[in-house]
């Protein structure tokens, strides 16, 4: 909800709402638990917190089951949590304060359902993206620079957010391991994650870059150069690795992508071209794969891709 239309809602003095806001803040106790060395789900005051669903002091046991012995307990759950602390895809301080305890259940072998783990740990740190996407979008993780964001309890959403982003940022080294995971999903889901982190340690590229060079799963290419050149901001490689017919179709049609996002420069034929040429069942099945796009508003590949060329290019607002 917009700041503004939440505020005629319920108005409050601007003491009221720096109170409230200070008071739902999960960034400084997010770095206190980090501090004291140990994550342990009893050390944190869910309860303080609220979900879209009200207080959260239920997440705790919709984590301690999904990452339980029980695989149909553990699938039921992850929708449950899901749409409790990142509802409708609008993060909140539970989802933050939860991003730890999902990359940890991510990056245990024995659970069932650790992408969908991995997935809501990145999607805890990303803007709504119930938006029809654009050139200027689609790369935006967080709000832009000085925009407020209230949550489902009046706190501050966009602060939620900035502290999941570096809640994986914190924990790039199990990112950084998840990356070259066994399972391809977990790997596609992984590069999303990095691209969404903030403060990444220097070895980060060189990980997603020695991982696209034995890749065998398209998808996962896909994901792997949309972080690689998200992260970069470099759209002379993009347009380097989308003109090189060398490249699997996936990384020519990724980098694509990639440089649409980049620059501001008019689209060329060419690229056009090679867009409605790669754009078969076979790449929208694999592109459906990839957390980047969302199908909600769009008759598939075609229209998807039809609205990112014909949207406004990158005006530098994306806040990393």
């Amino acid at each position: 909800m917009d700041a503004s239309d939440y505020a005629r809602r319920l108005p409050r003095t601007d003491e009221e709402w720096e109170s409230l806001w200070a008071s739902y803040d999960v960034r400084p106790v997010l770095a206190e638990l980090r501090a004291a060395g140990e994550f342990d789900l009893d050390r944190v005051e869910w309860g303080r917190f609220h979900h879209w669903y009200g207080p959260a002091d239920d997440v705790p046991g919709l984590l301690r089951a999904l990452a339980g012995p029980d695989p149909e307990k553990a699938g039921n759950v992850r929708w449950t949590l899901w749409e409790t602390v990142v509802h409708q895809g609008g993060t909140s301080g539970p989802a933050a304060l939860a991003v730890p305890f999902l990359l940890r259940i991510a990056a245990d072998p024995a659970v069932c359902h650790r992408s969908s783990a991995l997935a809501l740990a990145a999607w805890a740190g990303h803007r709504v993206n119930f938006v029809v996407e654009t050139r200027s979008t689609l790369f935006q993780v967080g709000y832009p620079l000085g925009e407020i964001r209230i949550g489902a309890s009046g706190e501050r959403s966009d602060w939620a957010l900035q502290a999941a982003r570096a809640a994986l940022g914190a924990d790039a080294a199990i990112l950084i391991d998840l990356v070259d995971d066994d399972d391809p999903d977990v790997r596609i889901t992984a590069a999303f994650a990095v691209a969404t982190a903030l403060n990444l340690p220097p070895e980060a590229d060189g990980v997603l870059r020695d991982r696209l060079a034995v890749e065998p799963e398209a998808a996962v290419r896909v994901s792997l150069v949309l972080a690689i050149e998200q992260l970069g901001a470099d759209p002379s490689e993009a347009e380097l690795w989308w003109r090189d017919p060398a490249r699997p179709d996936d990384v020519r049609f990724a980098a694509a992508i990639a440089w649409l996002c980049l620059t501001d420069l008019p689209v060329p034929a060419d690229l056009t071209n090679l867009l409605a040429e790669l754009a078969t069942p076979e790449m929208e099945q694999t592109i459906q794969r990839v957390p980047w796009p969302n199908y909600h508003f769009y008759d598939g590949l075609e229209g998807w891709l039809t609205g990112l060329i014909a949207g406004t290019p990158s005006d530098g607002t994306n806040e990393r």
